[in-house]
């Protein structure tokens, strides 16, 4: 008999465990009370006029015709001051009866359609100057959140604004407090004949006392910023001392919630700003057009390179390594970035260019996928 050994069994090689993800770790408590050093509150108003005003339908009976969408209403006898134009009631009682209003019962008996299910509105002026405002002051709102970050208030027109943003942003709303003033001169040289015109087409619902003169009106129209400092009170303690207690460790908590909220935040920017480029910038399927490179797109995209070291005031440095590297491929030389429309258009005119910075940026969102972690549902709940 020929001796044989034993074969050894192959030891299979040990799995890699999976690269997790970093997520932003707040720093010591006495580390994040330097935040409320780094920032201040941005308190931004837009003072329009109200433009519509509930109309009074008690006394309005409001028939629908059988099968059919259209109305006509019903005055009592003899009273005609609340009569309201047929087309708004028809409007508005369509809309209602579609899409179920008050208890549901409206399309089995439609004379249960009362003021609990209806309310009817008039619109004061029908002026393309006016809304050009409210347009313009949206926009005002959203530019800013350039410059700023989520406020722990989470109150409308309440931002949270570094101090190495602060001179950017009140040099921003000056120029567009400037550019309002024409839009609301352009509104009052109007003013008096969209008077007229909402006399004529209200008919017995206008009223003139719901429209200022020129000065109150001129008035309605403000812009305002404020900046105030955050502090931490201690006059509570002198107060009472156990309910200091407990609002000194809600405080910490919210002031640790605070940091992961706004470094996720600004993680998911860079992302969101990020693929946006990278849409443009893909090559056109065939028969189909190449994508729209937009100058509200690579202006983001720039701009948020140029903001990110004061805004990132959490020190968030996992995610600031990785934007470095995005951050150059944008750079003319060290600490200068190229202006957003000298991108786009060597982009759009030069395809060997935005070829390579296609390829450098997919490879820094693949990198930031697998490495730093965001936390898509809080962003839900701060957007």
């Amino acid at each position: 008999m020929v001796a044989t050994k034993s074969a050894k069994k192959k030891k299979k090689p040990a799995k890699k465990s999976a690269k997790s993800k970093k997520a932003y770790k707040p720093p010591k408590m006495e580390d994040q009370i330097l935040l409320y050093q780094k920032a201040m509150f941005l308190l931004l108003n837009h003072g329009l006029p109200g433009n519509k005003r509930k109309m009074d339908n008690r006394q309005l009976d409001i028939k629908v015709k059988e099968g059919q969408g259209s109305t006509e209403p019903i005055t009592p006898e003899g009273d005609e001051s609340h009569l309201i134009p047929e087309d708004v009631i028809a409007a508005l009682v369509d809309e209602a009866v579609e899409n179920g209003n008050g208890n549901g019962n409206e399309r089995d008996d439609p004379k249960k359609l009362r003021d609990d299910s209806v309310e009817v509105q008039k619109v004061l002026l029908k002026s393309p100057e006016l809304e050009a405002i409210r347009s313009f002051d949206g926009k005002t709102r959203n530019l800013v959140k350039a410059f700023t970050l989520r406020s722990p208030l989470n109150c409308h027109g309440i931002y949270l604004i570094p101090h190495g943003t602060i001179t950017m942003a009140a040099e921003f709303l000056e120029g567009r407090k400037e550019e309002r003033e024409e839009l609301i001169e352009a509104f009052m040289a109007v003013y008096d004949a969209q008077i007229d015109e909402a006399e004529g087409r209200l008919g017995d619902a206008f009223d003139r006392s719901q429209y200022p003169s020129h000065m109150g009106m001129r008035a309605k129209f403000r812009m305002t910023y404020k900046l105030r400092d955050i502090g931490l009170s201690k006059s509570l303690e002198t107060i009472d001392e156990v309910i200091a207690a407990q609002q000194q460790q809600e405080a910490a908590n919210d002031l640790q919630e605070l940091h992961s909220d706004l470094a996720n935040m600004l993680r998911g920017e860079f992302m969101e700003v990020l693929g946006r480029v990278l849409k443009a910038l893909e090559p056109p399927k065939e028969g189909q057009k190449k994508p729209a490179f937009t100058k509200s797109a690579a202006k983001a995209f720039t701009m948020f390179f140029e903001l990110f070291d004061s805004k990132n005031i959490c020190d968030d440095k996992d995610a600031a390594a990785i934007v470095q590297k995005a951050k150059k491929i944008v750079e003319l030389k060290p600490g200068k970035i190229m202006d957003s429309e000298v991108f786009r258009t060597a982009c759009r005119g030069d395809e060997d260019f935005a070829a390579d910075v296609r390829d450098s940026l997919k490879k820094v969102q693949t990198e930031f996928l697998q490495n730093i972690e965001i936390d898509e549902s809080r962003l839900a709940d701060l957007s």
